[in-house]
C-alpha cells in the first residue's frame, strides 16, 4: 500500500500532507490557500511513491482529499507537482578549475604572441 493507504485524512504521504496540513483543506473541502502554488487544479494527481503492481499508480484527489491506487493508463491522465525542493545545478570543482586553466593558458599564449610581433 502507499505511506497511508487509500482514503481521507491521510498526512503521512507528500500530497496529503500537502492539501491538509500546508494548505489547510479538509474531507471534501478543497483549500482556498494555495500558497505559494499557481494554477492549482481541483483534480487527480499522481505522486511518486511506487506500488506493488506496475500498472497501478498512486493518485491523491485535490477536489476532496482522497488518497488511492488508479491504473496509470486512466485518461486523460493525472497533473503532476513538485512537493519537493529541487537542487540547483552547481559546476564541479574540478570542471571550473580545468575551464579556468584553459582559458588562462589560451591568453597567455595569445599575449605571447603579441609581444614577440
Amino acid at each position: 500500500s502507499g505511506p497511508c493507504g487509500v482514503g481521507f485524512n491521510c498526512t503521512d504521504s507528500e500530497m496529503g500532507h500537502l492539501y491538509y496540513t500546508e494548505l489547510g483543506g479538509s474531507q471534501n473541502n478543497p483549500p482556498s490557500n494555495t500558497g505559494d502554488f499557481q494554477n492549482l487544479a481541483s483534480d487527480l494527481y499522481w505522486y511518486g511513491t511506487t506500488h506493488t503492481n506496475p500498472d497501478n499508480a498512486w493518485k491523491f484527489d485535490m477536489s476532496i482529499g482522497y488518497q488511492g491506487l488508479s491504473a496509470k493508463t486512466i485518461t486523460p491522465g493525472f497533473y503532476g507537482i513538485a512537493v519537493r525542493p529541487g537542487l540547483a545545478v552547481v559546476p564541479e570543482p574540478v570542471s571550473s578549475t580545468l575551464f579556468i586553466a584553459g582559458a588562462a593558458t589560451l591568453g597567455f599564449r595569445r599575449f605571447r604572441r603579441r609581444i614577440r610581433k
